[in-house]
């Protein structure tokens, strides 16, 4: 079989309701190059793992199965799949999710094509409101390609960390250059697969703006199913701050990590330290607000006289 321009990353893990409609979007896909699906399912112990099975045993030569005999969690099976991986581009889909758009692959492989120095190229994603079996109303501002090919390197790893980096990206909706991501894998480990690590699209994403610029296409390419429960998504008020706190510490580590400072991103840390304390603070949480506390020391970011004394009322009052 020619070897593939693409590998498509598909993780899933107890997804019996969704991973057929996530592989046939894929398969669907109309491109004037070979492109392989790679399907990582992490131990389910629901009829997931038979249905990837069937689906190998229809295109095998289009679909390489990862079966994992124990659950990794999703960044180490994200990265295991990457290792597999025979395409220069790598685009992927969750289990849950699905593309919306047979040419989504080709579209975002022409823009490589026209401008050759791109890191990734991304699309728009739609919330799928699973409860209610339609997509939420969104109007996108940015209507029109957006190309810009000085725009990239520390300051703009550090926007898209801080979430200043507009159009924001989905990693589902986008196709990005393996040998960047490989490279920075094999030299910093560590913000990739690391047990606190709970988002693989912080550090991809980081590392490609500070390799090469992005081209945003004006297209809508995902559906991204929202749940009433899911690892970014809880209706647990504590899970969902304790999501958003582990991402921010996340956040901290990748610029550490690729030596961008802690300065570059303070403002976006300091405003996340201060919600999560206020979170615990409503909450009485001290166990949290410990953490929290104890991080925030560790940063060095300067604390206010407020944060002292929310501080001191939560281990007061709890």
């Amino acid at each position: 079989m020619e070897k593939p321009l693409v590998s498509v990353i598909l993780l899933c893990y107890n997804q019996e309701d969704f991973i057929a409609q996530a592989i046939e979007s894929v398969l669907a896909q109309e491109t004037d190059f070979n492109y392989e699906i790679i399907l990582g399912d992490d131990a389910s112990d629901d009829d997931t793992t038979h249905i990837c099975q069937q689906y190998k045993h229809i295109y095998p030569d289009k679909i390489v199965l990862q079966l994992n005999e124990n659950n990794k969690g999703i960044c180490r099976n994200y990265f295991d799949c990457l290792m597999l991986a025979k395409g220069d581009y790598i685009a992927d889909c969750a289990g849950d999710d699905f593309w919306l758009d047979p040419h989504k692959l080709q579209r975002e492989i022409d823009a490589f094509r026209a401008h050759p120095q791109l890191s990734f190229v991304y699309a728009r994603a739609k919330n799928w409101m699973q409860n209610r079996q339609e997509f939420e109303e969104q109007t996108s501002p940015y209507q029109e390609q957006i190309f810009r090919d000085k725009d990239f390197g520390p300051a703009t790893a550090a926007r898209f960390l801080s979430k200043q980096f507009f159009p924001t990206v989905v990693l589902s909706a986008a196709t990005y250059r393996k040998e960047i991501v490989l490279k920075a894998y094999q030299a910093f480990p560590e913000i990739f697969i690391a047990s606190s690590v709970v988002a693989e699209d912080l550090p991809i994403t980081s590392v490609l703006l500070m390799a090469g610029p992005a081209c945003y296409l004006p297209y809508d390419h995902l559906a991204y199913r929202v749940l009433d429960e899911s690892v970014s998504h809880s209706r647990d008020l504590y899970k969902k701050h304790r999501f958003i706190w582990t991402c921010a510490r996340q956040t901290y580590q990748i610029a550490q990590c690729l030596g961008l400072g802690k300065k570059s991103i303070k403002s976006f840390m300091k405003r996340a330290l201060r919600d999560e304390l206020h979170y615990a603070y409503q909450t009485r949480n001290e166990d949290f607000a410990k953490e929290i506390f104890s991080f925030w020391t560790s940063t060095g970011y300067r604390k206010r006289l407020k944060d002292y004394v929310k501080y001191a009322l939560i281990l007061i009052l709890a």
